[in-house]
């Protein structure tokens, strides 16, 4: 085991974990969307596409998916349940993510209760009238099962991201059973 010379205390240590666990669940989903990516826009099947689709962020990534599904899906009753998968991936899944992953991890008051700052930095007006603030997001208690979640709901979406495509080129086949294994939505 590497040494940093860094301690987390015992009431961080299954977050400093779970938060490896998300790490690595998200990186293999990156790369299903890359994969997905050169399979769907019909790239050649070679290293240069996929380091090209590499080149794009994460959310053009998204987006070319969103596009390739809408032309070249040969089901097109899958191509909303796709989208919609992106969608949540895009706009409930990858915030989360980023929150765990760029938070800032202490002890509570109690030393037995982890908490996190959310250090996003917001920039609003409190009502039309009045002048612009910014603030930090601010200081949360964590619950690992919170975590457990968002790392077992981007596995889920993943698999049902990759039944979906199992019916890419396969138009004799009937997506049924794809669309009955939608799975549910935690957040």
């Amino acid at each position: 085991m590497a040494k940093w010379g860094l301690h987390a205390s015992p009431s961080l240590e299954p977050f400093v974990r779970g938060i490896g666990i998300l790490c690595k669940v998200w990186g293999e989903l990156e790369e299903e969307i890359c994969l997905h990516l050169c399979d769907l826009s019909k790239m050649p099947q070679q290293q240069t596409s996929y380091l090209i689709v590499r080149c794009f962020n994460f959310r053009d990534q998204l987006q070319a998916l969103r596009v390739a599904a809408t032309t070249n899906f040969d089901h097109k009753e899958l191509v909303d349940p796709y989208i919609s998968t992106l969608n949540y991936i895009d706009n409930v899944l990858r915030p989360r993510r980023n929150r765990y992953v760029h938070n800032n991890y202490f002890s509570g008051m109690d030393d037995e209760t982890p908490e996190a700052m959310d250090t996003r930095v917001r920039v609003f007006k409190p009502q039309s009238f009045s002048d612009f603030k910014a603030d930090l997001g601010g200081l949360e208690c964590l619950k690992i099962e919170d975590l457990d979640s968002t790392v077992l709901d981007i596995q889920s979406h993943k698999r049902y991201l990759n039944s979906i495509i199992s019916y890419v080129g396969h138009p004799d086949r009937s997506p049924l059973n794809c669309l009955a294994a939608r799975p549910t939505r935690t957040f």
